[in-house]
């Protein structure tokens, strides 16, 4: 259904960044299937592929392993939008990666602006 969904947006037209809600309870409950939903966004041209810790509970050192594998695995960029319930990390969306050589940073191509990505 993602791919699909993507695929039908694109194909109208739009610029589509999958938000990836709740991906580090997922990721934490079964870790293929997550990856697969950022596979089958990517299949369907998604532009960016946004990792959320919508709940705001996920640790930091879990958050850089799986942000790592996810740039690892995928080719198109990865953003991350960290959690503002916790006041434990800033609500700006930052990229992992815009390009393979670029460092994590807030305003990339791949989160253009400040805020919720939702």
């Amino acid at each position: 259904m993602i791919e699909d969904s993507v695929a039908f947006l694109k194909a109208g037209g739009a610029q589509v960044f999958f938000d990836a809600e709740h991906y580090f309870d997922g990721y934490r409950a079964d870790r293929e299937f997550a990856l697969e939903t950022l596979r089958a966004a990517q299949r369907g041209g998604a532009e960016c592929l946004i990792l959320c810790d919508t709940n705001g509970g996920s640790m930091p050192l879990l958050v850089r392993d799986v942000v790592a594998e996810a740039v690892e695995l995928m080719d198109a960029p990865i953003g991350r939008a960290p959690s503002t319930a916790t006041g434990s990390a800033p609500g700006t969306p930052t990229c992992a990666r815009s390009s393979p050589t670029s460092r994590s940073r807030p305003g990339c191509a791949c989160c253009p602006r400040s805020g919720s990505m939702s």
